[in-house]
């Protein structure tokens, strides 16, 4: 349900057709970032603690990897 309910907004911000061609513009990337924000602490409130901790985890890992990405494409 919490997918479902962010899928239209990400649709939203995807130009005609649903794919982004290139990058997202600043703009673009702040709404698509904050969205993500919202929906993990969404999925966040419905876990048990053990679970949060696991969850934080991967989310934390995935930032580090997302980082990781941007310092070797600059």
């Amino acid at each position: 349900k919490i997918m479902e309910k962010y899928r239209a907004e990400r649709q939203a911000l995807m130009p005609a057709g649903g794919m982004m061609q290139g990058p997202p513009d600043d703009s673009t990337r702040a709404k698509m970032m904050e969205m993500m924000t919202k929906s993990r602490a969404e999925y966040r409130a419905i876990l048990t603690a053990d679970q949060q901790k696991v969850f934080d985890k991967n989310v934390a890992e995935m930032k580090e990897r997302m980082e990781q990405r941007q310092k070797q494409q600059h």
